[in-house]
């Protein structure tokens, strides 16, 4: 067939040629784009950011720009024509993955999903959690909510924890569902009766209250992806391409969902150092990098031996320690910056001899002109803090701790959030009982053991008790309290807006 004009009776070439054109120069831009990029990296580098279909372990060094390949991957993704719906990359904290989105949105308007494993698992959750008889609204626990939690089993068990036993119980807990094992799991093995009981009625408390904690954000959605066919299909055409970052401090669940994720396109692209893995205390498995190839024989591997942050004889020092390691890629650090200063060892009789040492250089470095912000002190425990900070003081020599509480850790944010909790979760009896008295109610413990006990009978969720105050075995100036913080929470639940329901809160509770 000669198709030789459009409608306009223009040949199909005049209609044709703008639109290659337009195709032609977008790629030509986006090739641009990318290679004046590219002489900036090292030749393994750009291996690794070339790469395109299969799984890659990119084995990095400290310091070997690593954080850069991932961002340089993502951006060589999105030029070559991958949506950036189809990439997923996982960081293990939110301020890494912040860090990535903002540099990749200096260079492209398209970022794709950028989070931590946990992130992506509440994300999931919302969406599909409904299959579980969960609310999309539920609530997530954090350490405080979980103990406060725990306290109410082993009460309603009967159970008088020891001290310390509450700590161990949460953590048994937690490294229980970090290897996907649930209260059934324990049922009938010897000696875990307790933990049993415990596990079971923990879990069944966070149901009854429309919540999941910190580990349930990678264990269930491990389970549902296992059990509901639709919904790993639906997530594994959805991420076509997925990059995960310090693979190697990767737990059993977090392995599991990953295994899941890339089941289908096997478009995985890992970076991490089994010399660099510290996180074993709390589940990450080593073996998730050294089996790798094992997981994927068509794998290929690049190592990322260029250092970018030390000098020559801090590296041939952390060489020859590490090479003494058990079960890792051998591979050997080297930086083409020189040499540098030599590595200075001081011993000393005490910590407070040390710290007065520590406090005369950096006040030597400070008369010298040094910037006192350029000085950094690292200690391995909090606790030598305080020896340190003693020395400084008596030199006069201002200084900052880094770290400490961090935001959502105050007890003002922590309970403005329990409020906002119980706007969309009608069971949430955790924070109930955080902010029920903030301020002084007279709600004291006497009685939300009546409420509790009227909820179990009566099958009832909270809000509807609270909706049916007069119902309740409860005086009659509590009843009016609890009217009031009834319709409080009402009324912030009509509020679209977040930051309004916050100023309705802080007006109405005097906070």
């Amino acid at each position: 067939m000669d198709v030789k004009e459009f409608k306009g009776n223009k040949p199909a070439v005049v209609w044709l040629s703008p639109i290659f054109t337009c195709l032609a120069f977008k790629l030509l831009k986006a090739m641009l784009e990318f290679f004046t990029h590219m002489p900036e990296l090292n030749p393994q580098q750009k291996i690794a950011i070339s790469h395109r279909e299969g799984p890659l372990l990119v084995l990095a060094g400290a310091g070997s720009g690593k954080t850069r390949v991932v961002i340089e991957r993502i951006i060589a993704l999105l030029q070559s024509g991958v949506a950036s719906s189809e990439i997923l990359a996982v960081t293990f904290t939110n301020k890494a993955a912040e860090e990535m989105r903002q540099r990749i949105l200096a260079i492209s308007s398209r970022p794709p999903l950028i989070t931590t494993f946990h992130s992506f698992g509440a994300r999931f959750l919302r969406e599909s959690i409904e299959h579980l008889g969960f609310p999309s609204s539920f609530s997530i626990y954090d350490e405080d909510d979980t103990n406060s939690l725990l306290k109410e089993c082993f009460k309603e068990l009967d159970m008088k924890p020891e001290k310390g036993h509450l700590k161990d119980m949460r953590q048994a807990i937690s490294d229980a569902k970090n290897a996907l094992l649930l209260p059934l799991d324990f049922q009938h093995q010897r000696g875990k009766d307790h933990f049993y009981q415990v596990y079971s009625q923990y879990q069944n408390r966070l149901k009854e209250c429309s919540a999941v904690d910190f580990d349930d954000l990678l264990l269930l959605p491990v389970f549902l992806l296992r059990d509901k066919t639709s919904l790993k299909e639906e997530i594994q055409n959805r991420f076509k391409y997925i990059l995960i970052d310090e693979y190697q401090d990767t737990n059993h669940a977090q392995y599991s969902l990953t295994k899941l994720l890339v089941d289908k396109h096997s478009n995985l692209f890992v970076v991490g150092d089994p010399d660099q893995s510290i996180y074993s205390w709390r589940g990450a498995s080593i073996q998730n990098i050294l089996g790798f190839e094992e997981d994927f024989p068509n794998a290929k591997v690049i190592k990322l031996e260029q250092n970018y942050r030390s000098t020559g004889h801090i590296l041939k020092a952390a060489n020859a320690l590490i090479a003494h390691n058990k079960g890792r890629y051998e591979k050997n650090l080297w930086s083409a910056v020189g040499d540098g200063e030599k590595i200075q060892v001081r011993s000393f009789f005490d910590e407070r001899e040390e710290a007065q040492y520590i406090a005369r250089e950096v006040d030597a470095l400070i008369d010298q002109g040094q910037d006192p912000g350029s000085i950094a002190l690292l200690y391995r425990t909090n606790a030598q803090s305080r020896s340190l900070e003693d020395a400084l003081l008596r030199l006069r020599i201002p200084y900052t701790i880094v770290g400490g509480l961090s935001f959502y850790e105050r007890k003002e944010i922590k309970d403005l959030l329990a409020y906002l909790r119980l706007t969309v979760s009608k069971n949430d009896f955790v924070a109930f009982q955080r902010v029920i008295n903030v301020p002084k109610r007279g709600i004291g413990n006497a009685a939300l053991e009546k409420i509790k006990e009227m909820q179990q009978q009566t099958l009832t969720t909270l809000i509807d008790l609270l909706q049916n105050s007069q119902n309740l075995p409860l005086s009659a100036k509590q009843k009016q309290e609890l009217d009031k913080f009834y319709f409080l929470l009402q009324s912030v639940h009509t509020i679209p807006s977040i930051s309004q329901k916050i100023t309705k809160i802080l007006h109405d509770t005097g906070y």
